[in-house]
């Protein structure tokens, strides 16, 4: 749909070294939703969100 605004995202991706992840981008100028922590149900996870708005969390795989 032309002149459309778009909604962002939430997206999750699963990797193995989360921790490491972490570190890198915070040497980068990046938005941080939730910084590394662990959630209730058992793993790692830090969520940012990206230049076009959409959230992306990153979880220990």
């Amino acid at each position: 749909m032309e002149g459309a605004a778009s909604t962002p995202g939430c997206f999750n991706f699963y990797v193995e070294d989360v921790e490491s992840l972490w570190v890198r981008l915070q040497k980068h100028r990046v938005t941080v939703v939730e910084e590394l922590f662990d959630p209730e149900y058992g793993s790692r996870k830090f969520t940012i969100v990206d230049t076009d708005g959409n959230e992306l969390g990153f979880v220990l795989a």
